[in-house]
């Protein structure tokens, strides 16, 4: 308590948050809104549904390394 939702502007790591384009709406609006509430937070839009690691597995894979590799920035 309070519920995480609430506080997601204490997340201190950093934070790749990764939508499909052609995923449903309420995903869509989810990822809007922890990129806007998480400090720092990187938002990637990828041409896929809702499972963009199995819908196009390198391009999420590089995306991901290099996330990690640059320490999120």
């Amino acid at each position: 308590e309070p519920p995480a939702a609430t506080r997601l502007g204490e997340v201190a790591a950093p934070t790749l948050v990764v939508a499909g384009a052609h995923d449903v709406a309420d995903f869509g609006a989810i990822a809007d809104r922890l990129a806007a509430e998480i400090p720092n937070a990187r938002k990637v839009v990828l041409d896929t549904a809702h499972l963009p690691g199995l819908e196009r597995p390198a391009e999420l894979n590089a995306l991901l390394l290099d996330f990690l590799a640059t320490g999120g920035t």
